[in-house]
């Protein structure tokens, strides 16, 4: 990581950045398992099917294949994984990932519609009392009146939780600001975590606010929530500053 020092000036440290495009979806909450996983594509692939006759995905291939689901809890399997075939388009029971066949994985909790997936997580260095994090975000989602949700913590605490229920906007550029209070464990935030832009006049939402412990490394993670299975949030672009 690269340190730079302007003279009169703070340093400045960039602390990370995301490589590539990530695109996500999630399944209907009807695909709620109980999940059994097979071998798909002579093994390279993992086939999920959920248990019950009306355990349907939601999901359609021409929306859903090529990109990510979440599994957050199970053995083995939790992260982002590809999705690479939709053998049934909405009513479906089963979906197929790019996940290498294990028989010693298991899913337990899929993240459904209405769910936190995250995207990208940075581990952020102890911080000193008046640093400042600085992330830059690019986000794109299916443009439609259903809610898609573009949220961002330092540990559990939120600086940006954005919702989107217009169907004309399907793309955002939107900068979050984390900093500390002259305190190790006081943050606030520059914009109210529900403005969509920067205004030139008073905003009339309380700033965002946080309590994590930056004295030892905390987590930034973004993420989103889709009110409906089959749309996406694509984060496109992440770059995080910190300013000492």
């Amino acid at each position: 990581m690269a340190i730079i020092t302007i003279t009169g000036h703070d340093d400045i440290e960039l602390l990370g950045t995301l490589s590539s495009a990530i695109t996500v979806t999630c399944p209907a909450t009807t695909f709620n398992g109980a999940y059994t996983l097979s071998s798909a594509s002579a093994g390279a692939d993992t086939l999920i099917t959920s248990a019950d006759v009306g355990d349907f995905n939601g999901l359609t291939s021409a929306a859903a294949v090529n990109k990510y689901i979440y599994v957050s809890a199970g053995t083995g399997m939790v992260g982002l994984h590809k999705i690479t075939a939709i053998a049934v388009d909405t009513t479906g029971l089963t979906i197929q990932i790019d996940t290498p066949y294990n028989a010693a994985n298991a899913i337990t909790t899929i993240a459904l519609a209405g769910s936190d997936v995250p995207i990208y997580s940075l581990t952020i260095p102890a911080l000193r009392v008046n640093s400042v994090i600085e992330i830059q975000t690019l986000w794109e989602n299916t443009g439609s009146t259903n809610s898609k949700q573009y949220i961002a913590k330092l540990g559990t605490d939120e600086f940006l939780n954005l919702a989107n229920t217009t169907a004309a906007n399907i793309a955002i550029n939107r900068p979050v600001s984390i900093i500390n209070e002259n305190s190790l464990s006081a943050q606030v935030g520059r914009m109210p975590k529900g403005v969509a832009t920067p205004l030139s006049g008073y905003f009339t939402a309380a700033l965002p606010t946080g309590t994590t412990d930056t004295s030892v490394p905390s987590t930034l993670t973004l993420s989103a929530i889709m009110a409906v299975a089959n749309e996406f949030v694509t984060l496109r672009s992440a770059r995080v500053v910190a300013i000492w």
